[in-house]
């Protein structure tokens, strides 16, 4: 049982749990239905990330930001599938999440929200830059993937029009990212703090009204995760207790979240989300399927 960790305000703090949680997660501590469950979550955002990678407006958002930067394919980046070559990681992660949103295909869970476009391509970015084995991508998805599933359960329902691909999301792959790059615990938990504060702020409108920026939440919140990984790694502090301070009183619309959260990491190592994760048939939202099913029959 993983015990929440206390910070010097009095309050708890998470960043540090789900910290402490990831860096000494092994995959041997998984049983071996859930180290399979996230085999199948790794290939089944590869294969909507590649498949959503040819819509036009992400290749040239891609190539715009390579004109900014003055910069275009880098030899020694991550693979961006809209472009067939190597961009940083960052852009790399922007583009393929993105990619993986526009479907409507990307895996999800039953009790959190959608892990794996969330957890997969910074993982992937980042592994591609470091050159890490296929054990230490899979050990990256898997902590990442329980760590920030827990925050995504108990931060919803959220405040007003705020949408669940934003504010809280870029925890995963803040974890996965800083596991590969090989933070320690503490630059890790720093990491996180900084991936919640400040947050990216997503709203209701876009999904409603067809706004192809709701497809780049999820690529926004995976370059934020992969950012908020070089500040920490370069020295830059977050503020302690982050996530119970700077992001659930804004986000969360149940007074007791912070509370709930507590119950929820004690479970780690014990419980596994990836056990209801769930994958679509439909290029819809999951709350579709059931009816589409009951119309073909």
């Amino acid at each position: 049982m993983t015990q929440p960790t206390p910070s010097a305000t009095g309050s708890t703090d998470t960043a540090a749990t789900l910290a402490a949680y990831a860096t000494e997660f092994q995959l041997s501590d998984a049983p071996e239905r859930i180290r399979s469950r996230a085999k199948l979550v790794l290939l089944d955002t590869i294969g909507v990330c590649i498949n959503g990678a040819d819509r036009e407006y992400v290749h040239r958002a891609v190539e715009t930001i390579a004109d900014l930067r003055y910069v275009g394919s880098v030899e020694a980046g991550a693979t961006t599938f809209a472009t067939g070559d190597r961009r940083s990681p960052d852009v790399a992660a922007l583009a393929n999440a993105t990619g993986g949103t526009a479907l409507e295909l990307d895996e999800g869970n039953q009790r959190s929200a959608h892990m794996g476009i969330h957890v997969v391509p910074p993982a992937l970015a980042m592994a591609e830059r470091e050159a890490a084995s296929g054990q230490e991508l899979l050990r990256a998805i898997l902590a990442a993937y329980e760590a920030s599933a827990r925050v995504g359960d108990v931060i919803r329902p959220q405040k007003g029009d705020l949408h669940p691909h934003g504010t809280w999301s870029p925890v995963g792959g803040t974890i996965a990212a800083g596991l590969l790059r090989g933070l320690d615990a503490e630059e890790l938990t720093e990491a996180i703090r900084i991936a919640v504060n400040p947050f990216v702020a997503s709203h209701w409108a876009a999904a409603l009204e067809g706004a192809t920026v709701r497809n780049f939440y999820t690529g926004i919140a995976c370059a934020h995760g992969l950012r908020a990984v070089a500040l920490a790694a370069s020295g830059v502090t977050g503020v302690e207790g982050a996530i119970e301070r700077c992001l659930f009183p804004i986000v969360a619309e149940d007074p007791d979240a912070v509370e709930i959260l507590q119950d929820a990491v004690r479970t780690m190592g014990e419980e596994y989300y990836l056990a209801d994760s769930y994958f679509k048939t439909h290029a819809t939202c999951r709350y579709a399927h059931a009816p589409i099913e009951a119309l073909a029959n």
